[in-house]
């Protein structure tokens, strides 16, 4: 039987509709929507249904209205639960810049009764706050408010900056995450990476009176100024999931892809003291996994990676991972899958700022990149999801 064109058309026509309704409106069987996520939004005392939300800049960032010269920024840290699960502690370590941003209070939700010692408070030295606490029950709230923040913008130079969840990777000792359980079996179900907060600034001081202009010259200003370019967001990007594993003198290193259209490709640096990196690894916008071989084995490397943009712009560090090599069981962010039977190490000879190949073995990047799929297409729904809702 032949079929006429244009019932063809129109069954190509049908299905595409299909698949992007099951994309974008997933049925609880296989969503992952309903897993638990942060939000910062801002503050808000009307009730759930009458809070408003940032607007959406891109797929990982929200950013506030136009913040001049002392004016406050006031918000919260929100806790979304579509499902109900069940959880009791919650850490949020959040990246500012002390220098445009003033740290004026943190409140903690009367939900959460029990402060982590030692967090709760601005670290300007360091660059973050850092909010932790434990409700005395668990909670299955489809909202939890966490704490309520205020920042005051601070002196005529400042600039746009960013507001960055630090290290929401899994396991219990990450710095932001959601937490479940008991203390020994205690496990994020944080699953999404928060995203960030782009804070406009503006440098000018709104006390000082402007003299007056044309309506003409207003119009002309407002049209000619571009909105900031998303440049100065990068810098501030973090590459998340570093993982490490290793096998005879061989270190197997993957990390989640950066979603910045920007990236040209990825420098992971190492060496054999903890923040003190002699080596570099280049790799290309591609590659979410490499291998380098040779190293002496037996002793104790730590890794950190950072997106480039150029050979000069990069993004800052993500969380450090370390492995003493030869010993899998070393590895503080452990890289889980099996590598292929009579997979051995090569060594090569070392050169200065490179060490070994890239690649890795097959089962490995099997592994890695079905992850990285099912990733990709669970935050192209919450996308499309969080689109809908704005």
């Amino acid at each position: 039987m032949t079929w006429p064109r244009s019932n063809f058309a129109l069954i190509q026509k049908n299905a595409l509709l299909l698949c992007i309704s099951v994309m974008c409106f997933p049925t609880p069987a296989f969503s992952q929507e309903t897993a638990p996520f942060l939000l910062l939004r801002p503050h808000c005392e009307e009730g759930e249904e009458l809070c408003p939300d940032f607007a959406i800049r891109d797929p990982q960032t929200r950013e506030t209205d136009t913040l001049s010269m002392g004016d406050i920024l006031d918000i919260d840290l929100v806790i979304k639960n579509p499902a109900g699960t069940s959880f009791q502690r919650v850490r949020a370590w959040i990246a500012y810049n002390p220098e445009v941003l003033e740290g004026i209070r943190i409140d903690l939700s009367p939900e959460f009764s029990l402060p982590t010692p030692g967090e709760n408070n601005f670290f300007s030295e360091e660059g973050y706050i850092k909010i932790g606490a434990s409700a005395d029950q668990e909670l299955r709230k489809n909202t939890v408010i966490v704490a309520r923040m205020q920042f005051r913008v601070k002196g005529t130079s400042a600039k746009n900056t960013l507001l960055t969840f630090f290290d929401s990777q899994h396991g219990a000792q990450s710095h932001t995450g959601i937490f479940s359980g008991m203390a020994e079996t205690e496990n994020t179900i944080l699953d999404t990476d928060p995203g960030h907060l782009f804070v406009h600034v503006t440098g000018e001081d709104p006390s000082i009176t402007q003299p007056m202009e044309k309506q003409e010259d207003v119009i002309m200003e407002k049209t000619s100024v571009p909105k900031e370019p998303l440049e100065s967001v990068f810098s501030s990007l973090q590459v998340q999931n570093l993982r490490v594993t290793t096998e005879g003198s061989a270190v197997f290193l993957a990390w989640d892809p950066l979603p910045a259209a920007e990236l040209i490709g990825y420098n992971l640096y190492y060496g054999t003291v903890s923040g003190q990196y002699t080596q570099k690894r280049s790799n290309d916008t591609a590659s979410t996994s490499t291998t380098i071989r040779g190293l002496p084995t037996g002793e104790l490397y730590y890794f950190a990676i950072r997106g480039a943009k150029n050979t000069v712009e990069e993004t800052a560090y993500s969380q450090e991972v370390a492995v003493q090599v030869g010993s899998p069981a070393s590895a503080t962010s452990p890289l889980t899958g099996q590598l292929p039977q009579g997979e051995t190490a090569q060594v090569v000879r070392k050169t200065p700022g490179i060490s070994g190949d890239t690649g890795l073995p097959s089962g490995v990047l099997l592994l890695i990149t079905a992850s990285a799929i099912t990733g990709m297409a669970f935050a192209f729904r919450r996308q499309c999801h969080a689109s809908i809702i704005s």
